[in-house]
């Protein structure tokens, strides 16, 4: 977790900069959406503040259609195997039951360096 809390929010708070997309009210520094990045077997939400959490569950769903989405992640858990699947089931319900949620989605996946991958699930 240490990587998430230094490296990678640093990483995540320059390119908001570079982007423009930082904003700085009071002496706090925010950007404008939650993100979930999935890092060495381990999934992160990264809040509005630079905040990083670990979900409980292996999975987690932010944004207007989050109820909806935790709903569906919840139900197929252990029934569904397929991660791309879950996500796209949960996405369905939240678009079908919340009317600032609709597709269309990217859901990507990637491991570039299986080496890296390993020496970080070990820490």
């Amino acid at each position: 977790m240490a990587y998430m809390l230094v490296d990678f929010v640093d990483a995540w708070r320059a390119v908001q900069k570079e982007k423009g997309a930082l904003k700085k009210a009071d002496e706090e520094e925010s950007h404008p959406a939650s993100v979930l990045v999935a890092y060495a077997g381990n999934l992160y939400a990264i809040e509005e503040d630079f905040d990083v959490g670990r979900p409980q569950e292996n999975y987690y769903a932010i944004g207007a259609g989050s109820q909806f989405a935790f709903g569906s992640l919840h139900s197929t858990k252990g029934l569904i195997k397929d991660p791309k699947q879950r996500i796209t089931m949960a996405l369905d319900a939240a678009s079908a039951y919340n009317a600032s949620v609709r597709g269309p989605y990217t859901i990507v996946s990637c491991i570039h360096d299986m080496e890296a991958y390993e020496r970080a699930r070990k820490r």
